[in-house]
């Protein structure tokens, strides 16, 4: 799987916002600039978002909102993340356009189950991430 289209964006609508938008990835990529000009920030918000995913980094999200979209063979994932003083406030994810996973700010959301071919809900912990718990809400 690779990544080939990335925006991020800090402290959305603040004056210290930070953003990348429209970034396009290819096989091989040079990311070049002046100094200080985010070459390396942006390779952190790359790698930050990869362990998040990975479950290699807890969650500790201050102000942050991904956009990603990734290909393997014939499909295209998308995934987006937005999380704010620690809380992840919206967090989805699908493949060539069909929802397999939505959550809200509150923790509760639905993921695609593939055996019987239908959303069941799940209720995850407003702090942690839904695409790497495996938490399902059993009843209501």
């Amino acid at each position: 799987m690779k990544l080939t289209s990335y925006q991020y964006t800090e402290f959305h609508g603040r004056p210290n916002e930070w953003k990348i938008s429209g970034m396009s990835l290819g096989e091989i990529n040079l990311v070049v600039g002046k100094n200080t000009s985010g070459k390396s920030r942006t390779l952190l918000s790359i790698v930050t978002i990869a362990m998040l995913v990975s479950n290699r980094l807890r969650p500790l999200i201050n102000s942050g909102e991904w956009d990603c979209t990734f290909s393997e063979g014939a499909d295209e994932y998308h995934y987006h993340l937005k999380g704010l003083k620690n809380v992840i406030l919206e967090e989805k994810l699908t493949k060539n356009g069909i929802v397999l996973l939505e959550r809200r700010e509150d923790g509760t959301g639905t993921i695609w189950n593939v055996s019987s071919n239908s959303e069941i809900a799940l209720e995850t912990p407003p702090e942690e991430l839904a695409v790497v718990n495996r938490r399902v809400k059993q009843h209501d």
